[in-house]
């Protein structure tokens, strides 16, 4: 019982200083695009918001964190409740995958998921100059 307890403890505690570290825990990055900033507010549960400046829209969903890779799972938009349930413009349902490299959150793909856990990637290369930092307010 006490091994098991151990175990235990030593799983969470280095999960939450992984989380810590990077600091992913109730924090917000930004990135510079096209005179304006793009945000994502990560919570401690594991959902994120996700603000993106030049369609002045909102996704949600939640996130994943693998070593140094993140990874965003897109569940909905602020404006899908605006279109009917099969409406083509209703959001996809996209990923996308960050390295986290000194301080930055690098996007490396996008792609879109599906109900069957099959993820289809497309082949959108993002702005090298594109990347997100921790924001101090």
């Amino acid at each position: 019982m006490k091994m098991s307890v151990l175990i235990f403890l030593s799983i969470f505690l280095t999960r939450c200083q992984e989380v810590e570290r990077i600091g992913l825990n109730f924090n917000k990055w930004s990135a510079s695009v096209g005179g304006c900033e793009d945000v994502i507010f990560f919570e401690s549960d594991g959902s994120y918001v996700f603000y993106q400046c030049e369609m002045g829209d909102s996704t949600f969903g939640t996130y994943e964190l693998n070593n140094d890779t993140l990874i965003l799972f897109h569940t909905y938009s602020s404006y899908d409740r605006e279109f009917a349930s099969d409406s083509r413009h209703k959001s996809k349902r996209n990923v996308y995958e960050f390295r986290l490299e000194l301080e930055r959150l690098k996007p490396l793909r996008k792609g879109e998921y599906y109900e069957d856990s099959r993820i289809e990637y497309s082949s959108h290369i993002f702005d090298k100059n594109y990347y997100f930092t921790p924001s101090l307010d």
